[in-house]
This record gives C-alpha cells, sequence and structure tokens, in this order.
C-alpha cells in the first residue's frame, strides 16, 4: 500500500509537534547532565504520541554529544493481568541483547537477584543471601523495586528509558514507576511515558496525581492537527506541490477531526481502492461527490484487509486474538506452514502497514487501534476457537508448565470458556501476581477463577478466597476483604483443614487489627488454639507475636512480653535469625510502651544487628524509629531516660528516613518524620519539628494509614502545646483522640487522652480534661504502660490546677514507685515541687523542693530536654522567690530567659516565633525575652470599636490567661454565656483561637507586662 511515489502512506515529517519536540528535547538534555527527570506525552488514540516519542529518540540516538542507551517498553491492551509487564519488557530488552552470565546478572540487580525468577522465570533461581529464611512480603516487594532501580542505574550512562501506552498497565508497573521518578533528581535518566487522556482509569489517575504532588514530571499534551496543518499532512505523503482543495480537504477534516492515525488509514483506504491515482505524474482524485469516504477506523480496516489473500487475513485474525505481542515460533505451530510460507504471510501484512517486526521473532500490530478493529470483525464462535488454539499452542510450543506464560494461559482459556482449565491456570496465575505484589492482577485473576467454579458448579476454593482477601485487603477495601475471609474460614472449618483454618483466622485478625482490636483479639485467641493443635512451632511463634503485640495495645503488658520471650525461645531453638529480629523489635515495642527505656534500647540493638545482617531494610527502618522515640519523646516523659545521647538518636532517626526513602516505602518515611518530630520538639526544634510532623500527615493521608494520622496529630498536638498554642495543640489531639477511638485500642486512647487532659487543664478547661480522664482512667488499672503513666500524670495536674495539691503526692510516689529504675524523672519531680510551692509548706519542705526541681533541671540538661528545662527552670525561680533567695532567683529567672530566647532563636518562621514570644510575655513577664514586636499581627482601631463594652472586658481576661469558667465567676454570667461573647470577639476580630485574642489584648494596652528586671 503505497503513494502514486511508491512511498507507504505514513507522513514522513512531523507536522504541528515542533514546539513540543524542542520542549521534550531540552529536558532529555537536562536529564542527561544528572539531573534525571520523567515525562508523559498524552493525548487521544492516534494523536502522535508514539510518534513523537520515536522522533525524540531518534533525535537523542542521533547525537554525538551523548552516546546514550536506550530500553524501550510498551503496554498492552490486556496488561492489566501481567504484573510489571513494561518493566520485563526492558529488562528482556537488555538481557537479549547482552545475554550477561549469572555473576553478572547478580551485581546488575544486586540486592534483589534471589526475586528475579519472579519476573523472568527463564533466568537462574539464585541461592537466597538470607540462608533461606523468608521475607516478609512488603519487604521481598521493596527489595525488588530496589534491584530494579539499581538494574536502571548501572547500565551505560546516560539512559533514555522509553514506555509505551501506561493506560494498559498492571498496577505494579505503575507503583514501581513512581518509586524510580523519586529517585531520578540525581540520575542522568530520562523517563518518557505515554498514556491516552481519555482511558485514564482509577490506578492511573492516582498515579497521575501523585506526580503532580510531587511535581515530578512533565507533561506534553497533544492535541488535534488544525486544517492547514491537515494541508500540509497530505502534501508530505504524497509530496504535492499546492494545496489540496478545499472540498476535499474540508470532507477528510470533518471525518477525522484532526487525528493523525485516522488520516493516514483513511488515505490508504482511498489508494487502495483508487479513489487517490497517479497519472502522467500528476497526482489526481475523484470529485468530492463522487467519494464514499468510510465512517470508521473498522470499515477502513476491514477495507484493506478485503485485499489481502485468504491466507494472510487468518493470520491477521489470529495475530488479533493473542492479544500481546505474537511470536514467529507460536504462530508456525498453530498454523502448521512451512517457514518460508509463513514469512511470506507475514510480510505481506507488514506491506499492507497492518503489523510492524519488533525483532526476528516478535511482531505487533502497527496501531491498537488496528488491532482492536481486526477483533471486533471476528465472530463470537471465531474468538472462541482462536483462543482455545492459542492457549493448547503455548502449552505445545513452551511446554507443560510455562511460568512466564501463567496469565496468557488463563486469559486465552477464559475467553475461550474452558472453565477446567480456566480454574487451574486462572489459580496459578493468581498465585503469581500476589507473589509480584500486585493486588488489582491477583483480583482479576481469581475473579475468573471463581466465575468458572461458579460455571462448573463447583464450590469455591478457600485458598482462592483468602488470596484475594488478602488482595482486597491491600486495596484498602475492608468490607470485601472481610467477606471473603469469612467465606474462607467458613469452608476451612466444613473440610477440617486445621493449617487452612488457622491462616483464615490470622487473616481476619491481622484485618481487624485496623478497626476493632477486640474483634482481632477474638480471632488471634482462636487461630492461638487451633495452632496448638497442629503442633507447628514457627507457626505457633507467629501467632504469639501477633497475639502478643495485641494484649500490648489492650493494656496487658505482662501477657504481651511473656508471649514474645516464648517466641524467642522458639526461635533460637529453631535458629531462625529472621524471626529473632521480629521479636527482639516487638520486644522493644513492648519495653517502651510499658515503660522501661533502657530494656526497649537493648533490644533495639540486638534486632538492628540483626536486620543489618539480614539485609532486611523495612525492619531496620522500624527499629532505628523506635530508637529514636527512646532518645526524647512526649510519650515517654513520665519515665528514666536511657543513656542515648541527642545526636545518636537523631542519627538513627536520619538513616531511617534515607532508607525508607531509598526503598520507596512510604509508610516507613512517614513514621520516620512524625518520630524524629517528636524527638527535635521535645528538644526544642519546634521548626524543623513542626516541618516533619506536617511532611509525615501529609504522607499518611496519601496513602490513608489511620495509625500515622492519629501518631502525626498527636506529634503536632505536642509541639504546638510547646509552643503555648494550646488552642491548635487541642484541635490536633483531638483529631488524634477520635481516630484512636475508631480503633479501639486503649493503649492508644491513654497516651493521647493523656496528653489532651494536660493540655486541657492548662487552658482551664478542667470538667473537659476531668470527663477524659474520668472515661480513660481506671482507679485500680496497674501502672504497667505509658498511657497509664500519662493519665495519671494528667490527672495530678488536674488536681494541682484545681486547689488540691495534697492528692499530687500519692499520685507522684505510685509514679515513682513504679519507674523502671531509680533515675530522676523530670516530669514526676516538677509535679512534686509544685504541690509543695502550692500548699505553702514550711522552709524545710520548701528546700526539698528546691532540691528536686535542681535534679529534674540537671537530667534535663544532661538529656538536653530544652522544651522540660525552661518550665523547670520557671518553677525554681518561684521558689527562690518564697525563700527570699533574691541573688539565685536572679540567675534562675535570667537563665529561664536565656533558656525562651534560644528556643524562640530556632523558629525561623516569623509569624510563628513572634507568637511564641508574645504568649510567654502575656504568661511570664518576669522573664527575659526579647519581643519583636514589628512581628505581631496588627488589628485596626475599627475591629477595636466593633467591640462592645463587655467582650472588651472579657477579651482582657482572656489576655490574663482565665478560662471561660472563671471569667463567668468573677462576671456573674453563665459560662455559656461568656462562650457566646468569645465567639463574637473571635468573630470580630477574624481571630481562630483566644491565644490570639489574648496577644491582641496584650497589643492593645488592655493587659499590662510586667516591666523587665
Amino acid at each position: 500500500m503505497t503513494t502514486p511515489t511508491g512511498k507507504p502512506v505514513i507522513c514522513p515529517v512531523l507536522i504541528s509537534r515542533k514546539q513540543s519536540l524542542e520542549q521534550l528535547l531540552l529536558l532529555v538534555e537536562k536529564a542527561f547532565t544528572g539531573k534525571g527527570r520523567a515525562a508523559f506525552i498524552s493525548g487521544e488514540a492516534g494523536i502522535g504520541k508514539s510518534r513523537l516519542l520515536t522522533e525524540v529518540s531518534t533525535r537523542v540516538l542521533s547525537s554525538t554529544q551523548h552516546s546514550p542507551t536506550m530500553l524501550q517498553g510498551r503496554c498492552f491492551e490486556g496488561d492489566h493481568s501481567f504484573p510489571y509487564a513494561p518493566i520485563v519488557d526492558l529488562v528482556r530488552a537488555y538481557l537479549n541483547r547482552h545475554h550477561p552470565s549469572e555473576t553478572q546478572l547478580a551485581e546488575l540487580f544486586e540486592p534483589a537477584a534471589p526475586l528475579l525468577y519472579k519476573l523472568l522465570p527463564e533466568v537462574p533461581k539464585f541461592s537466597n543471601d538470607s540462608n533461606g529464611e523468608k521475607l516478609a512480603p512488603e519487604q521481598e516487594k521493596r527489595l525488588l523495586w530496589q534491584g530494579l532501580a539499581n538494574f536502571f542505574f548501572k547500565q551505560a550512562q546516560p539512559l533514555l528509558i522509553l514506555i509505551e501506552d501506561l493506560h494498559w498497565s498492571d498496577e505494579a508497573s505503575l507503583d514501581f514507576l513512581l518509586y524510580f521518578a523519586r529517585q531520578l533528581s540525581t540520575q542522568p535518566i530520562m523517563l518518557l511515558m505515554t498514556y491516552r487522556r481519555e482511558e485514564t482509569e482509577r490506578k492511573l489517575k492516582s498515579f497521575l496525581a501523585q506526580f503532580d504532588r510531587e511535581r515530578l514530571a512533565y507533561e506534553e499534551i497533544l492535541t488535534p492537527l488544525t486544517m492547514p496543518e491537515v494541508d500540509s499532512f497530505i502534501q508530505a505523503i504524497f509530496e504535492l506541490n499546492q494545496p489540496v482543495p478545499a472540498e476535499f480537504l474540508e470532507a477528510l477534516y470533518q471525518l477525522t477531526e484532526g487525528n493523525p492515525f485516522f488520516l493516514e488509514e483513511i488515505l490508504k483506504s482511498l489508494t487502495t481502492s483508487g479513489v487517490i491515482f497517479h497519472h502522467l505524474d500528476v497526482w489526481q482524485r475523484r470529485p468530492v461527490e463522487e467519494l464514499s469516504i468510510p465512517r470508521s477506523v473498522e470499515v477502513v480496516v476491514q477495507h484493506r484487509t478485503d485485499r489481502l489473500s485468504r491466507e494472510a487475513r487468518q493470520l491477521l485474525g489470529l495475530a488479533a486474538v493473542s492479544g500481546r505481542r505474537f511470536d514467529f515460533k507460536l504462530l508456525q505451530t498453530l498454523n502448521g506452514l512451512d517457514e518460508q510460507v509463513l514469512l511470506d504471510h507475514i510480510k505481506e501484512l507488514i506491506e499492507a502497514q497492518l503489523i510492524i517486526e519488533e525483532s526476528a521473532d516478535l511482531y505487533a500490530f502497527r496501531h491498537a487501534l488496528t488491532r482492536q478493529a481486526v477483533y471486533s470483525k471476528l465472530l463470537r464462535r471465531e474468538r472462541k476457537n482462536l483462543h482455545l488454539q492459542i492457549a493448547k499452542g503455548i502449552q505445545q510450543v513452551y511446554g507443560p508448565s510455562p511460568k512466564a506464560y501463567l496469565a496468557d494461559l488463563a486469559y486465552h482459556y477464559f475467553q475461550a470458556e474452558e472453565w477446567g482449565k480456566v480454574v487451574e491456570y486462572g489459580q496459578q496465575a493468581g498465585e503469581h501476581s500476589q507473589a509480584l505484589y500486585s493486588p488489582g492482577t491477583t483480583i482479576l485473576h481469581l475473579n475468573r477463577v471463581l466465575e468458572a467454579a461458579s460455571k462448573l458448579a463447583i464450590p469455591p476454593s478457600a485458598l482462592t478466597l483468602r488470596l484475594r482477601g488478602q488482595a482486597y485487603e491491600l486495596l484498602g477495601e475492608f468490607e470485601l476483604a472481610r467477606t471473603d475471609y469469612a467465606q474462607a474460614l467458613q469452608l476451612d472449618r466444613q473440610t477440617g483443614e486445621d493449617y487452612e483454618e488457622w491462616n483464615s483466622l490470622l487473616a481476619l485478625g491481622s484485618l481487624w487489627r485496623e478497626r476493632d482490636y477486640l474483634q482481632a483479639g477474638q480471632y488471634f485467641q482462636q487461630a492461638l488454639e487451633v495452632v496448638r493443635r497442629l503442633g507447628e512451632q514457627n507457626h505457633l511463634a507467629t501467632t504469639l507475636n501477633l497475639l502478643g503485640n495485641w494484649y500490648m495495645n489492650m493494656e496487658r503488658p505482662l501477657d504481651a512480653l511473656r508471649y514474645h520471650r516464648e517466641v524467642l525461645t522458639i526461635f533460637q531453638q529453631l535458629k531462625d535469625r529472621s524471626g529473632l529480629a521480629a521479636t527482639y523489635n516487638l520486644l522493644g515495642v513492648a519495653s517502651f510502651m510499658s515503660g522501661d527505656l533502657a530494656q526497649s534500647l537493648n533490644y533495639c540493638a540486638q534486632a538492628s544487628t540483626l536486620f543489618r545482617e539480614l539485609r532486611d531494610y523495612q525492619g531496620l527502618v522500624n527499629i532505628l524509629t523506635l530508637m529514636v522515640l527512646c532518645g526524647g519523646s512526649y510519650i515517654g516523659n513520665t519515665c528514666p531516660w536511657p543513656d542515648l545521647k541527642l545526636e545518636e538518636s537523631l542519627a538513627a532517626g536520619e538513616e531511617a528516613l534515607a532508607l525508607s526513602r531509598q526503598l520507596g516505602w512510604r509508610t516507613g518515611e512517614a513514621v520516620a518524620l512524625i518520630f524524629l518530630a517528636q524527638n527535635l520538639g521535645s528538644h526544642g526544634n519546634y521548626q524543623k519539628a513542626l516541618e516533619y510532623a506536617n511532611f509525615g500527615l501529609l504522607i499518611a493521608h496519601q496513602t490513608g494509614h489511620q495509625g500515622w494520622i492519629l501518631n502525626a496529630h498527636y506529634a503536632l498536638g505536642a509541639i504546638y502545646g510547646d509552643l503555648l498554642d494550646l488552642d491548635r495543640a487541642t484541635e490536633h489531639l483531638e483529631k488524634s483522640l477520635e481516630v484512636a477511638n475508631k480503633f479501639g485500642s486503649p493503649y492508644l486512647c491513654g497516651v493521647i487522652g493523656g496528653l489532651l487532659a494536660s493540655v486541657l487543664t492548662r487552658q482551664g478547661y478542667f470538667e473537659r480534661a476531668g470527663e477524659i480522664l474520668r472515661n480513660l482512667l481506671s482507679p485500680t488499672a496497674p501502672l504497667q504502660t505509658q498511657a497509664q503513666r500519662h493519665l495519671w500524670c494528667a490527672k495530678a495536674e488536674l488536681e494541682l490546677a484545681t486547689g488540691h495539691p495534697d492528692q499530687v503526692f500519692p499520685i507522684v510516689d505510685r509514679l515513682v514507685a513504679t519507674a523502671s529504675s531509680g533515675k530522676e524523672v523530670p516530669r514526676l519531680w516538677l509535679l512534686r515541687a509544685e504541690a509543695m510551692l502550692a500548699l505553702k509548706q514550711d522552709a524545710g519542705k520548701l528546700i526539698e523542693a528546691e532540691v528536686l526541681l535542681r535534679e529534674a533541671l540537671a537530667t534535663s540538661q544532661n538529656q538536653e530536654y530544652r522544651s522540660q528545662i525552661w518550665r523547670i527552670s520557671l518553677v525554681l525561680g518561684q521558689t527562690y522567690q518564697i525563700l527570699e533567695k533574691t541573688e539565685e532567683r536572679g540567675r534562675t529567672e535570667q537563665f529561664t530567659g536565656q533558656t525562651l530566647t534560644q528556643l524562640a532563636g530556632n523558629i525561623t518562621d516569623p509569624a510563628l516565633k513572634a507568637a511564641f514570644e508574645n504568649r510567654v510575655a502575656l504568661l511570664f513577664p518576669s522573664v527575659r525575652v526579647v519581643l519583636n514586636p514589628t512581628q505581631v499581627r496588627r488589628i485596626s482601631h475599627d475591629a477595636f470599636d466593633r467591640l462592645t463594652r463587655r467582650e472588651k472586658e472579657i477579651a482582657t481576661l482572656i489576655g490574663q490567661g482565665k478560662s471561660n469558667r472563671i471569667i463567668a465567676t468573677e462576671l456573674v454570667l453563665s459560662e455559656r454565656t461568656v462562650g457566646k461573647h468569645v465567639e463574637n470577639i473571635l468573630s470580630k476580630l477574624s481571630f481562630s483561637s483566644r491565644s490570639q485574642i489574648a496577644l491582641w489584648a496584650v497589643e492593645k494596652g488592655l493587659v499590662k507586662l510586667s516591666p523587665k528586671e
């Protein structure tokens, strides 16, 4: 099929894409300098995405400046069921070209070489570096991604990677490409991808949205050709020296709407039918009124295929049904033709511009729309028969167990309605997809298996249901996962399969752990009963660890530690290093939650050594983040601190952060950020702490992980509490407690509720604080966890604030007696001293308070716990005032002021810094902190004048730090009326918090600060 000059009916030049081409070449040039980039080319089907991609690669490869390597992959219709399909294309292209040895493969894909056979069954199955110890699925996935990324990084540099038709990609490929794109900024790599804008399903939309949020890629959106561009397009194809006649041009333009592929296809049809012809070196065409232009691509392709030989048409139909690429060996097996005869037919299809040759053995349709047109013209029975032929042909050519073709077999047998084969191969394909961490693909295959079982009138397999449930769980589809697990459990109990029942019970327990801890515990207990019948020690250990962690969250630490220690003995006997590492990790968590930070740190050291030896980087991230909390956090401030320097705990956190980003593990990154925020905040680095906590919260929301949303809000609440922005602290802590209540974990509710009650007490909201404590604090509960300790500390603070300092001493005595060591606990020492001051005891008792405060101050200084240092120093100054130690009081207040000034100096945000300084000046006027009045928000006189006399009066009392309840008592109003006045003040001044009212009252002179000494 050629033009009058004998050339193919394909536009030889790029029309209207000059600017797009130049922009993409500029991006490639920048990427090749070591600032890697990703870019998308998008548009409707046939718009010219592949053509532009080809032009870019041709220009880049012909350039002598960089001499890049190029790898190219493509997604095909139906690739949703092929995990990592385009990535495998890229890797196979390299392997077929270079034929690396096993040693070279191991080096190229380090550290994931042992997992490579899952992607490419044809490569050798390497020995596992971890001595046969099985890695967790999520860990295996991250290791595989790291190995694939390393493979690309180790190619000859620079590197150009092309991937076409992402709209057909499987989800596992999209997840990896997002991970890979995040690491390109320091690599001389250009990643170019194409997709159809009209075919963006949910997963691709999410993928593209993530690229947009993180600004990871440039996008070039292609639009249809204009009518003048269509004119140039036709002239270029037929080598015309004059414009195309207007009537003819308009007819083509209206039909094709400027789509280049449609234009070429219709022009081919018109050429082969003789509508466009050549005579005496002059290009001619029939008048428009005589033209019969086809109205669809299907008709266009049908006109062209009608001119093929019968054998070529049969071959084309077979190729269309095969779906993905079709190879010569399979075609020959199916046709039974001599090699040369088959080659002649293939040449006929290539000359008709229907297919292209990708390699000596592989062929593909020139455009997906062509394949769709051919396939749609086949009768349903024809399709069924051809699908069956292809499936049998794959088995014949590639043996009885063609691992690399499981998805093909499952697909073709399903289309052929061979239900028995669908059950067999669909199950295997689903398990393979699950092993490659592709839940969407897994569900697709297993849905077909369950449909086939229904057609055969046989009950579904419990294993199939459980596998599909796991895939749904990974996608966050709780109810669908629960239904599958429950049905699997019912089938397991009917068949009496203890091992399978145990698996289903664990699956249900783990699923419910994210929703309802009580429900989760019931399933874990049942699993323990079943596994004890089995007598398998490793399965028993797994169950005990899960149950132990559940007990810890249910405030039963002794049971938790007992189970974890029993597991430790089992894994020591089995010499299972991976199991030991995981158990040391859980023991570290349980010890921390129990308040024994020193013991937690010991377990961390043992676990981290094993995780490093095993190259279990996900486990290492978990243990490093726990070490961050051991080195300083708001959670641990009711317990003695271990001997861990600040720089050591921060180094552990930064390593965890770097590792999680290297692994592309977003949840791990969120954990590292949130725990680092706690550490930094407790040590007074508020600016960086807020940045880390907010970034962690963003990632937690992006990944939908409720547990880390909860933790991020807790960290932000604690930091804002330190900054004296109590309204904002309350807001975050209430959000955190709301999520914790949904989890049903008493431990989480206790830790968060304790801090929230403390903040509310500082605000004067005593009734609300008391309500939280009544709901969460059991007077008979033993002080065995951090949660209980926080609640009792909050109870002591509330008693102190409401005029019952004598009630503080028994609480503090219990907290000290149940601490894990005899070391000072600054927060407890401060509480006891404040109670002594409130009772106005004799000089001997006040001297005892002084000693306690000096010890607490020394311990806090040793730990660099700056957020606690100034509070202790402030109370110590008040003690010296009562004891009339004027010189000591002056030095202490000066030290307090210096400490607060240093804390303020670490805040780079002007508004945040000014707000902190003003709150300090308002609440502690005797402390010497330098204020910068230009940084304080100013309110116009108009706003001031809009306040009523009563509202100004209430604003003044708020500025003095008084709660609504106290204001109501002083002004002889109801608390509800005061609340209404506060709402009016906030509205008139355009404020959002009481703290802003207090600062405004100071600025307006309603509240007078004491003179600076």
